[in-house]
């Protein structure tokens, strides 16, 4: 999803619950890019402005049980803004892509730790400049876009 300012891009993650027993989720994830040796090259402001639109505040969030993943071919509509889908949850990065000349930072991948945790949970990304992410709360609607 690539949205706001020229060079500016916007990615959402899903959040859902795998346990057998419902949730709350309430927060920001902490954000990092990183590379393969865990090396933070950046990390995530947080906000409820981003460049792609606003958030609500943080609030509690309840995520059911044994939550079901999303179908990626629903999953795209859901990032266009069509509708959040219903016991899920949802945050958005946004980021620079052409800071220093579109130089590569080094980072391969987002480092996500879940609002109050600890442990980190590792993505790889095809993105390799990261700059000035800037990270949303969680939230079980979408963004509203400016």
């Amino acid at each position: 999803m690539s949205s706001g300012a020229a060079g500016t891009i916007t990615q959402v993650f899903e959040v859902r619950n795998k346990s057998q027993a419902a949730c709350v989720i309430n927060g920001y994830f902490g954000v990092g890019a990183v590379d393969a040796t865990g090396h933070v090259f950046v990390d995530a402001t947080r906000a409820t402005e981003i460049p792609a639109g606003t958030a609500s505040p943080p609030h509690d969030v309840v995520l059911p049980a044994a939550t079901a993943a999303l179908d990626p071919s629903k999953l795209a509509g859901s990032q266009s803004g069509s509708g959040a889908t219903p016991g899920h949850g949802y945050f958005y990065v946004s980021y620079e892509h052409n800071c220093n000349g579109g130089a590569s930072t080094g980072a391969d991948r987002w480092q996500l730790i879940p609002p109050d945790q600890t442990q980190a949970i590792i993505l790889a990304s095809q993105e390799r400049t990261f700059c000035a992410p800037v990270v949303s709360p969680v939230d079980d609607a979408l963004l509203k876009a400016h």
